[in-house]
């Protein structure tokens, strides 16, 4: 995060009045090589792999055409991500994050994304979302971080999504802990999201609707 104070001084400089854009661009030209896209295009091949159904791309051609900001937390190699660039209004933006790491995703937090060992990526996830997403990037700025880091971010940058699509971590306590901070950090967004029912439907509802009332 020590990087990203540069934004709070390229901020300072702007007034309330200044749009959002002003602030958009500060946060893309921040320092921190975690944030943006990289000089060079990215070597590895388009690939198509992910998980994206029918039903969530029906509910974000509703909801995105409306959004100016659109904040994603779990990206994986882009397909959603790119639904939601196609979709996005003239003038919208959308800021995506994922951790982008082999090792972590699938070590760590490998139950959420591997059946069996056979189920490992032979592809480097960051570079196959660069791929993915390169056409794609004057409307979409990557965020190399985890969830928690990039909202707190986006948040000091002074930027308010209207809309975020939450799909990162699928256990009970990491989706409660996103679910509770974009409520706490951006209490006008909109909050939708993949695999609700991933690990016991019941306990995320319960969990999601006591932020109501804490």
């Amino acid at each position: 995060m020590a990087a990203l104070d540069s934004i709070t001084e390229r901020l300072g400089a702007l007034s309330t009045s200044e749009d959002a854009a002003a602030r958009l661009a500060a946060f893309r030209d921040c320092a921190d090589v975690r944030v943006g896209w990289p000089a060079q295009p990215p070597t590895a091949p388009k690939n198509s792999e992910g998980w994206f159904l029918r039903a969530n791309e029906s509910v974000l051609r509703e909801l995105v055409p409306r959004a100016t900001l659109v904040l994603e937390l779990g990206s994986y190699i882009g397909k959603s991500t790119r639904c939601v660039a196609d979709l996005l209004a003239p003038g919208a933006h959308l800021i995506t994050c994922d951790a982008w790491d082999n090792a972590f995703l699938e070590d760590a937090l490998g139950h959420n994304y591997l059946r069996d060992e056979g189920e490992r990526r032979t592809f480097d996830l960051y570079e196959t979302f660069l791929a993915n997403l390169w056409e794609a990037r004057d409307r979409v700025t990557p965020v190399k971080m985890l969830t928690a880091e990039c909202c707190a971010a986006v948040a000091t940058a002074g930027l308010k999504p209207d809309l975020i699509y939450i799909d990162a971590d699928h256990d009970y306590a990491g989706v409660h802990a996103d679910v509770r901070l974009c409520t706490e950090l951006f209490p006008g967004a909109v909050l939708v999201g993949d695999d609700w029912d991933y690990a016991g439907q019941s306990q995320r509802l319960l969990g999601i609707a006591s932020m109501a009332s804490t």
